[in-house]
């Protein structure tokens, strides 16, 4: 996640405003980028860890997902697929890390 937020800072990123690479309109990375919300949305650990490792970029990503089409096309897809984010054993495996990670943010990790 933090990967993409220096870059976005060295072209004009920030919280309301900016692009990941062209600080004037949206490009075909800002849309994958944005993603992320997608994966945080299913998984409030993540959902945390973005706000917390890469400020701008979820701030970019809510932006653009609050867009018209690609909001259609999250609301399409939480209909169909409810909280599911990629099922099989990738969607149990982010489980899992998911899980582990809210176990430490809460002090409960020792006990398990």
């Amino acid at each position: 996640m933090a990967i993409w937020e220096a870059p976005g800072a060295r072209h004009g990123l920030g919280k309301e405003t900016g692009y990941l690479i062209v600080t004037d309109s949206t490009d075909v990375a800002d849309i994958a980028i944005s993603t992320w919300t997608t994966m945080a949305d299913r998984f409030s650990t993540i959902a945390n860890t973005l706000v917390e490792a890469a400020p701008h970029i979820a701030s970019m990503s809510r932006r653009l997902q609050s867009k018209p089409a690609l909001a259609r096309l999250n609301k399409a897809s939480i209909k169909e697929q409810g909280d599911a984010y990629c099922g099989g054993e990738i969607e149990k495996s982010l489980r899992r890390v998911a899980v582990k990670q809210w176990l430490r943010r809460n002090s409960v990790w020792h006990r398990f």
